[in-house]
């Protein structure tokens, strides 16, 4: 379904999870709506997948999107390390 990297990416993003609900409640609900737009953004990937296999190559789009996800994934992380640092 999905090569190697993507499938790292979506255990990564797993994991994030597992250390979002050890947070502080009070940390737990930005954290969340940022690991909610790493799966909406893997949700587009695999959408776009589908018009790839198509066209028999990688679109601009799914580049676009997987350059988002890696910045969205930055971003989630260094949120987690601060909620962390500010007490769990």
């Amino acid at each position: 379904m999905y090569n190697t990297s993507m499938e790292d990416t979506i255990r990564r993003i797993d994991e994030l999870f597992f250390k979002i609900i050890t947070c502080k409640q009070e940390h737990q609900r930005d954290l969340k709506r940022l690991w909610h737009r790493c799966k909406d953004i893997i949700t587009e990937i695999s959408r776009e997948d589908v018009i790839c296999r198509r066209k028999g190559r990688d679109t601009v789009r799914k580049l676009e999107l997987v350059a988002e996800l890696d910045e969205a994934i930055n971003t989630l992380e260094q949120y987690l390390v601060f909620a962390t640092l500010l007490g769990g």
